[in-house]
């Protein structure tokens, strides 16, 4: 029995099942030699950019000269994130997106590409394909390309394959935390790195206003520091003013004498004011974009149409519209009498 017979169709098998393309994940440092063998080693160049702006797209150009036959085949893989794209010419034919074994995109053929494919019969076979950084990245990228050229008689000996590599310097411009109006905390920098813009003064804290790193203060309402009378200072440079006592004095911003029947809390309010049976009491103010009773409860912050102005019914459009329908559009559609 004939021992080579398995092992030819097995190296055909493997030549045929490779013409679609391979990943990386499928060979070790020897790249397409791993399988290809016996041919002479091909001029394999990769073209790439020496420094690519971020969020610019790198075209990569790779040429294998056709040393064992008119067909070649590639893959190319970058050691840092980012998409590779298809390119709409000749140079970008047969050209399909794969991944790599930690699942990062990379490039192959999708069947073996003649020297005529390319548009120019030059003795070498060109892929043309682009790549693109991920936002915020900065720094150097390798590209590694494996060039294949194959005889075409589809199996793996008389073909040769050959690596070329490229390093491509991505720039990336940090932004600051006076471009991006922050004065507190950490932010990144929209290049991988991270900011300090600082920290706040005494009665201050980072985001205290509503504004994520931005130094601020959340006033306190009479309510929250448990006074219902006078004036008393908000916890942020301003002045509250805490109503007057129905009954009893006023005493360190307390009515004395008088116990209160109802609270802020107790009402659910967080703004406008209430009487609590000892005084007229504030139970404070709303953040710019709202209004007290804005979203339909009175004595709570909201957005939304001031209350009283009817839109959120249809009662009155629909009533409207119904009139106008009998009026104009109806009554020459009423039954009319037998005779008229």
């Amino acid at each position: 029995m004939n021992r080579l017979f398995p092992l030819a169709l097995l190296g055909s098998f493997s030549a045929a099942a490779y013409s679609v393309g391979i990943s990386s994940r499928s060979f070790n440092q020897d790249g397409c030699n791993q399988c290809h063998q016996l041919g002479t080693a091909p001029a394999v160049s990769l073209t790439a950019p020496a420094t690519l702006a971020a969020g610019a797209d790198a075209t990569l150009t790779l040429t294998i000269s056709t040393t064992n036959g008119q067909r070649a085949g590639f893959n190319i893989r970058a050691d840092k994130p980012g998409t590779f794209a298809v390119v709409g010419s000749s140079r970008g034919s047969k050209v399909r997106l794969e991944a790599d074994a930690a699942g990062q995109p990379e490039a192959t053929h999708s069947l073996p590409k003649s020297d005529e494919e390319d548009g120019a019969t030059d003795g070498v076979v060109t892929f043309e394909l682009t790549w693109k950084p991920p936002a915020g990245f900065g720094g150097n990228v390798v590209f590694t390309a494996w060039g294949n050229s194959v005889n075409g008689d589809g199996r793996n000996t008389g073909d040769r394959g050959a690596v070329d590599t490229k390093t491509t310097a991505v720039t990336c411009t940090p932004t600051s935390c006076a471009a991006e109006q922050k004065n507190c905390g950490s932010i990144p920098d929209k290049c991988g790195a991270t900011l300090e813009c600082g920290s706040c003064t005494a009665g201050q804290t980072c985001g205290g206003g509503g504004t994520p790193n931005v130094c601020g203060c959340t006033p306190k309402s009479c309510a929250a520091q448990g006074k219902n009378c006078g004036t008393l200072p908000d916890g942020c440079g301003g002045t509250l003013e805490c109503g007057t006592c129905n009954a009893g004095t006023c005493s360190n911003n307390v009515c004395a004498g008088c116990t209160p029947t109802t609270s802020c809390q107790a009402q659910g309010r967080s703004c406008g004011t209430i009487d609590d049976g000892c005084a007229t009491v504030s139970c404070g103010s709303c953040p710019d974009g709202q209004t007290c009773g804005g979203g339909g409860t009175p004595g709570v912050c909201g957005a939304g149409p001031p209350q009283g102005c009817g839109c959120g019914s249809k009662g009155p459009v629909f009533a409207l519209a119904a009139l106008l329908s009998f009026l104009f559009g109806g009554w020459g559609n009423r039954p009319r009498r037998a005779g008229r």
